[in-house]
């Protein structure tokens, strides 16, 4: 049967290519922006080379509450990953962010 269907694709006449018909160009997305944030380097950094990819963007880092909420603040990224149980005096919630 996978025979007779290759055969049956095979000795159909290909169709001219029309110059007229341009392919549409796909327009590049935006880079997600990313920001992490955690207390122990090794899952920073962990987390960092696992996103960090061709679609998304490590636009910063912290390692404290404090510093999490002034950079995210600051550089606006659209995603937040962070540890929730790290030091500094601020109680996180994300209407506080």
């Amino acid at each position: 049967m996978a025979v007779l269907a290759w055969f049956k694709l095979q000795s159909q006449p290909m169709r001219p290519a029309r110059p007229d018909r341009e392919k549409p160009k796909k327009e590049a997305l935006p880079k997600l922006r990313i920001l992490t944030a955690d207390d122990d380097e090794v899952v920073l950094k962990g987390l960092q080379g696992l996103l960090d990819t061709a679609e998304w963007e490590i636009c910063g880092e912290a390692v404290d509450g404090v510093e999490a909420v002034e950079k995210t603040r600051a550089l606006k990224p659209d995603i937040v990953i962070m540890d929730l149980s790290m030091p500094g005096d601020i109680m996180l919630t994300p209407s506080f962010i």
